[in-house]
């Protein structure tokens, strides 16, 4: 491959237009969702699961949700199972609980501020994130932390099956 120059720059400008993004891990990160499970665990003597446990317990799953042949509720039930609760009861705190965590996000610094001035500057934003979750969902994840933007596209794997 030939190095670029300076004079390829000028000779061929570029002008920026629009922006994609993933949602989580770029846009948001989330406090780890396992103590909360971990305490559940704890509290009534059952064994701690780790997180690589989980996901290789629910591999199949997870990419069926994510690819939408699977429902949330589907993966919820099949990540509760893999963390080894059984009864009724404690899978329905478990289910609580792992539904709080999800839609506890937290925007990485200066999303909150940057995303709304590159759309003043009138460039397209857009999301295209892998995800078991409705882009209603993440949209509402988004705006109860703090990045209330029109978004110009929102691509979810679930919704589209990729």
């Amino acid at each position: 491959m030939l190095p670029l120059t300076e004079s390829h720059v000028h000779a061929h400008p570029v002008t920026l237009q629009a922006f994609f993004f993933d949602a989580y891990g770029v846009l948001y990160h989330r406090p780890d969702d396992v103590p909360c499970i971990t305490r559940l665990l704890t509290a009534h003597g059952l064994p701690l699961v780790t997180s690589a446990e989980v996901r290789a317990r629910c591999r199949s799953v997870r990419a069926w949700a994510f690819t939408g042949q699977a429902s949330p509720e589907e993966y919820l039930q099949a990540t509760l199972t893999a963390y080894g609760l059984t009864s009724p009861a404690l899978r329905e705190e478990g289910r609580r609980l792992l539904l709080e965590s999800v839609a506890d996000i937290i925007l990485y610094e200066d999303v909150a501020t940057t995303l709304p001035q590159l759309k003043l500057r009138d460039l397209k934003l857009g999301v295209i994130t892998d995800t078991a979750h409705s882009t209603r969902d993440k949209l509402r994840w988004l705006t109860g932390a703090g990045l209330d933007i029109e978004w110009d596209a929102f691509v979810s794997s679930r919704e589209v099956g990729v």
